[in-house]
């Protein structure tokens, strides 16, 4: 399920991520997960209200029929909060 991201700032919200990769051909074809990349280089895959709907989505993954590449890519997902990616917006000037 899809939620428009600027709606789920303003309330906070959870977002589900998944780290940078890239395909590595060294006579066969790997993916290499950069699980310690700096959380705003991650995609988001989902956005969710609550921290344990979006564990849930985390979990959901596990089942979700992936090419082979994907898996290391959907095992290593995680939440953050919202805020941690797209910083509140300080208030308008007047």
């Amino acid at each position: 399920m899809r939620h428009d991201t600027r709606a789920v700032i303003l309330l906070g919200g959870w977002l589900l991520m998944l780290p940078p990769s890239e395909k590595v051909v060294d006579g066969r074809i790997s993916v290499k997960v950069e699980k310690d990349a700096p959380i705003p280089r991650w995609s988001q895959e989902s956005v969710y209200e609550t921290a344990r709907e979006c564990q849930a989505g985390v979990a959901s993954l596990a089942t979700t029929k992936a090419p082979d590449g994907l898996i290391p890519v959907f095992a290593a997902a995680r939440c953050v909060p919202a805020e941690s990616v797209y910083p509140p917006r300080p208030p308008a000037q007047k």
